[in-house]
């Protein structure tokens, strides 16, 4: 929660401006803009979101060794230094950009496919539109994805609580560690309850988003009147 809000500003923020930029408010379908857009978006919100994602991972874990937030901020710093917090920042860059990349440009698809289907919604965006485009595209994007979640969680978790321990931060070596370990298979754990989370997530998130930049948009053509 503490981290959310700051890193979706950013996320929304970053993604308008490159989406300007690489053409994608122009006429027409552009999903290499969108996507692009989206890695970029990632990159720039992962940056404050990640320190406390490892703090929320850390207290999620069975017999975690710390009280609460402040408690695991405070043991991480003195006993491993600030540089823990961003321990898996490339991991999770590595795995956000496509997630991204896809979850972006599968919404885009999304909303112009059922704009098409219903095109008496199409005009308004009607707040339907929003949440199946955005539902879908959570799931498609975190199921792609999960196996670069279970890196990226078991990078955040390392040495904590008996957890296994990875000689760098490295995706490949730890995706090569987990194979050798526990097979192939391991690097899909999660994935039912990751779409379960993603797809209700996204389509809250980009209908609330939606929702508040249409009526962003008319106060301020309402304040230059």
């Amino acid at each position: 929660g503490l981290g959310a809000g700051p890193a979706h500003a950013v996320y929304f923020a970053a993604y308008e401006s490159l989406k300007e930029y690489f053409g994608g408010n122009e006429v027409g379908h552009h999903p290499l803009a969108y996507a692009l857009a989206g890695a970029g978006a990632s990159i720039a919100s992962d940056a404050v979101f990640t320190p406390m994602d490892v703090v929320k991972q850390r207290l999620q874990l069975r017999h975690s060794p710390y009280s609460g937030v402040l408690d695991c901020i405070k043991k991480t710093l003195k006993e491993e230094g600030p540089s823990a917090f961003y321990k898996s920042y490339r991991t999770t860059v590595v795995m956000s950009i496509p997630f991204t990349a896809v979850h972006f440009a599968s919404y885009e698809a999304g909303k112009k496919v059922l704009g098409d289907i219903y095109p008496a919604y199409a005009d308004e965006e009607h707040l339907l539109i929003h949440i199946t485009a955005g539902g879908a595209a959570g799931a498609l994007a975190s199921a792609v994805t999960t196996p670069l979640d279970v890196i990226k969680t078991r990078l955040q978790c390392q040495g904590v609580c008996g957890a296994d321990r990875y000689a760098n931060g490295s995706v490949l070596a730890a995706a090569r560690t987990i194979i050798q370990r526990e097979g192939p298979l391991a690097l899909l754990k999660g994935m039912r309850p990751r779409m379960l989370f993603h797809t209700p997530a996204a389509a809250i998130c980009w209908s609330t988003y939606e929702a508040g930049k249409s009526f962003l948009q008319r106060w301020n053509d309402d304040q230059r009147l």
